[in-house]
């Protein structure tokens, strides 16, 4: 499994990938039934997802394009019928304005990355040449609530509000590392920001004070099962006593919170919860540990 994405009635839309040259193509899942689709027009190496808001998905491919599926008919783009750049589609997300915003690489020259923007008519493109993106893969693109873009690539993390870029990395940042994997923004706006060295947060109105110089660690952190439906086992490697357990959606909302302050294992109940993606955040007396979790 390389992406996934919910669409309307919780139905879970999952991009795969396979060994070599078999690509796995895209599934879908209602709680009930799995449909898979393969020999898909643009390639079976499902790389990325996004939902519009009328249903409509928007499945990024390793060499085989974009493509957009309305449960009847799909549609290809790639870099010989559209304005896509490269048909190598890292990332996806949509605005509000219903835009789509694309991360594409081309595959024999890595470095050579590129943000496409997409309003269903027109297609502009930033690269290297005419923008203030890094270098090296996009691998992620957030957008937040005055549209501004956050896009992660290998060589640090970039901000685009429609107008001017900003770039951030280890250098002139508290990025742990250049390598952005992932990017959340939570209800406050805080950035949450997955590195190939750790986890950050970033406000530009401050962060959090629960987050505000406090070690988040994620490698000493292990849940299990994970995904869960039920019982998840919370246990902390270093062995530090567990003070609290938040449940925290992708919104940034604490939904469940739990005292406990008695070992460095412990039992998080999660079956009164909904189906989705969540982060567990730990709190011991000195540090603070977050990972990813998902409920089926």
């Amino acid at each position: 499994m390389i992406s996934l994405a919910i669409g309307q009635n919780e139905t879970k839309w999952v991009g795969t990938m396979g060994d070599h040259d078999i690509g796995r193509g895209l599934s879908a899942y209602d709680g009930y039934n799995w449909i898979v689709y393969t020999n898909l027009h643009g390639g079976n190496h499902v790389s990325s997802l996004a939902i519009a808001i009328d249903d409509t998905k928007w499945v990024g491919t390793y060499g085989g394009g974009l493509m957009k599926f309305n449960d009847t008919t799909w549609t290809v783009y790639d870099n010989y019928n559209s304005g896509l750049p490269h048909n190598w589609v890292e990332a996806i997300n949509i605005d509000q304005n219903d835009t789509k915003w694309i991360g594409t690489y081309q595959y024999y020259q890595p470095f050579e990355n590129a943000l496409t923007s997409f309003d269903g008519s027109k297609w502009t493109v930033y690269d290297s040449a005419n923008s203030g993106l890094p270098g090296g893969h996009i691998e992620s693109i957030a957008i937040d609530k005055n549209g501004t873009k956050w896009i992660g690539t290998t060589y640090g993390l970039a901000e685009f509000d429609g107008y001017e870029w900003k770039g951030y990395n280890i250098n002139n940042s508290g990025l742990p590392g250049n390598s952005i994997r992932s990017i959340v923004i939570d209800e406050n706006g805080t950035k949450w920001i997955g590195t190939s060295n750790g986890l950050a947060a970033y406000n530009q109105e401050g962060i959090p004070s629960w987050a505000q110089d406090t070690r988040i660690e994620t490698k000493l952190l292990n849940i299990y099962p994970n995904p869960a439906t039920d019982i998840v086992q919370i246990e902390l490697y270093s062995k530090a006593n567990i003070s609290i357990v938040e449940l925290i959606n992708l919104q940034g909302k604490v939904i469940k919170k739990e005292n406990s302050n008695t070992n460095h294992k412990i039992k998080f109940k999660v079956s009164d919860i909904p189906k989705g993606f969540y982060l567990i955040r730990i709190h011991t007396k000195e540090h603070l540990y977050v990972k990813k979790l998902i409920l089926e």
